[in-house]
């Protein structure tokens, strides 16, 4: 005995079968039909047909026989799958390959053998349609050429239960894909004036019942806003001549007044022959890309028109966009520092600055109002005030920086004179040999130089606090009063005028 062997294509012989699933399934009467058809055509007691797996044959159909499988190593199938053509063994016991098989020194044993591989539309042999019979014969010509008829037309019946299968399950997975989705998947007839098909996701977008759209298919097109429908449709119009597809966003109302942003698409299906059967198309919710959008462009107006330097860069201090606002501070154009490294604007010395800022940054800390000094295309160091924030990416990933440098060399000049002024004038009001002092509105002293504090004798915190009058000797108080309310008057006077010119 010669045991069944492995075929050359073996691993695609297996997934040939496997795509079949036919192993193990509940009996078949077309099936059953052709097999007893087998046995009557060549008048042999036994028919069947034989699947050959990894370690065994599985009969889908048999006559004549009470076994449902049997191992491979002892099958007559295991040698017919090697086969194009009707294996044929007319006496068992006198070949060497089955002469000790205990399917032939059985009891009843086989004898004669005749199998016409079934073969996949690849020519890949998934089995066999076999006859046999306990008695040494052989086959007519006839015969033959009947079993070959109906091993492939047991092939025609299992592609056709494998490519029904396989329907079924596109079926289920589009309904499950349609009906899960959030867009809305639509199909329509080739004059859109009726739906054949419309995703739960309509009611989700539109608002509407999907069986509202089978009753009227124009709903959809009536809730577009009414200065777009007109173009919407005229687009849609071409799909219903020669354009394959079609791709446009438009704005509809709900029946609670909110509007909606819509991206639809169109796509044409056409048969083998080439004439349009229908139209299909899937339409998505874009409203929050739309109002991404719109924020993105008053973002972008804001760049572009601040008087603030707002400048991009990587994580390699590598610049990535520069606005108006810093090609007017610091001179480069936008082409000239794109791209570049941000150290040509910092200054030797300063250099430090920029990796504790990256460090700062690549922690996902902010960096604000921090003023150093920066360098301009002219080699000028300009005073700067300058805030850097982490840019990330859609995973909270810092891939970047986004700084915002103020200019601040006016201001630090401005402080820098009113620090001088009021050095210069607390200098004068404290060494001056005349006596001064500084009183509110109400002729209390807030302050005193130290010569009116030695004249009168007081410390100057003794001095704080007290009235006018608590220095003037009693009969000069109106006279005193007097004065000091006509240099007041003077003084709103002055500060009038001063407010009504500015």
């Amino acid at each position: 005995m010669i045991p069944a062997q492995p075929t050359l294509d073996e691993p695609r012989r297996m997934e040939a079968l496997r795509q079949y699933a036919i192993l193990d399934t509940p009996p078949d009467q077309a099936l059953d039909d052709l097999t007893a058809l087998a046995g009557e055509i060549c008048g042999t007691p036994i028919a069947l047909i034989s699947l050959v797996d990894e370690h065994r044959q599985w009969f889908k159909a048999k006559v004549g026989l009470e076994l449902t499988e049997t191992p491979r190593d002892i099958s007559f199938c295991g040698h017919a799958v090697h086969q194009r053509d009707i294996f044929v063994v007319p006496d068992a016991t006198r070949d060497e390959r089955f002469a000790g098989n205990p399917l032939v020194t059985g009891e009843d044993g086989i004898r004669f053998y005749a199998g016409a591989a079934l073969l996949s539309p690849e020519g890949t042999a998934v089995g066999a349609l076999c006859v046999m019979d306990h008695v040494p014969r052989t086959l007519t010509k006839p015969q033959e050429h009947a079993l070959r008829v109906l091993a492939r037309q047991v092939m025609t019946h299992l592609e056709l239960r494998r490519h029904t299968r396989e329907l079924v399950e596109s079926q289920d997975r589009f309904r499950l894909l349609a009906e899960n989705i959030t867009d809305v998947f639509w199909i329509a007839s080739p004059d859109l004036e009726k739906m054949h098909y419309i995703s739960p996701g309509y009611q989700r977008i539109w608002g509407r019942s999907p069986e509202d759209l089978y009753a009227n298919p124009h709903q959809w097109a009536e809730c577009i806003l009414p200065e777009e429908r007109e173009r919407v449709l005229r687009i849609f119009g071409t799909l219903t001549q020669n354009e394959p597809s079609v791709s446009v966003e438009y704005r509809i109302a709900r029946p609670d007044g909110t509007v909606r942003w819509i991206h639809d698409r169109g796509f044409q299906v056409r048969d083998a022959s080439g004439a349009l059967v229908r139209l299909t198309g899937i339409a998505a919710d874009v409203t929050d890309r739309k109002r991404a959008e719109t924020a993105l462009l008053h973002v972008a107006a804001i760049v572009a028109s601040s008087d603030d330097a707002i400048i991009g860069k990587d994580l390699n201090s590598v610049i990535t966009s520069w606005n108006k606002g810093a090609e007017k501070i610091f001179g480069y154009t936008s082409d000239e520092m794109v791209g570049t490294s941000i150290m040509r604007l910092i200054p030797a010395g300063r250099r430090g600055e920029e990796n504790h800022i990256l460090g700062r940054i690549g922690r996902g800390e902010s960096v604000e109002h921090f003023e150093t000094q920066r360098q301009t295309k002219g080699g000028q160091l300009i005073d700067v005030s300058v805030t850097a924030s982490p840019i990330k990416d859609a995973a909270g990933k810092v891939i970047g920086v986004s700084k915002v440098a103020r200019d601040i060399t006016e201001r630090r000049r401005a402080d820098e004179l009113r620090r001088l002024t009021e050095e210069r004038y607390r200098a004068l009001f404290e060494y001056a040999p005349d006596g001064i002092v500084i009183a509110n509105p109400n002729s209390y002293y807030i302050d005193a130089n130290s010569s009116m504090c030695r004249m009168l004798g007081y410390t100057r915190e003794e001095f704080i606090g007290l009235h006018a009058s608590d220095i003037v000797v009693a009969n000069e108080v109106p006279r005193i009063g007097a004065a000091l309310n006509a240099i007041l008057t003077t003084i709103h006077a002055i500060l009038g005028e001063a407010r009504s010119r500015g």
